[in-house]
């Protein structure tokens, strides 16, 4: 919580031609109603009985600033503008 400062990492792997993207940003913890009524559906209940409004149910928000692109031997780095 002392640290907003994240990334994020997909990978594909098929044909064995790897391609990876990895994005850099900020995370936000969302614990308003809106928001986690927004993504809530339904079977949630069984991790979080209380529902919607449950004290242990939030929402992640990741905004991504950069992302460097990763395919073969080259690497690339851009900005979430660029991109």
């Amino acid at each position: 919580m002392n640290n907003s400062k994240a990334c994020v990492y997909y990978c594909d792997d098929t044909v064995n031609q790897y391609k990876g993207a990895l994005f850099t940003g900020t995370m936000e913890v969302c614990t308003d109603h809106d928001t986690k009524e927004l993504l809530w559906r339904e079977g949630f209940e069984m991790y979080y009985p209380k529902g919607v409004d449950d004290e242990d149910y939030c929402v992640y928000k990741f905004t991504a600033e950069t992302v460097n692109y990763y395919y073969g031997l080259s690497n690339t780095t851009l900005s979430i503008d660029e991109f």
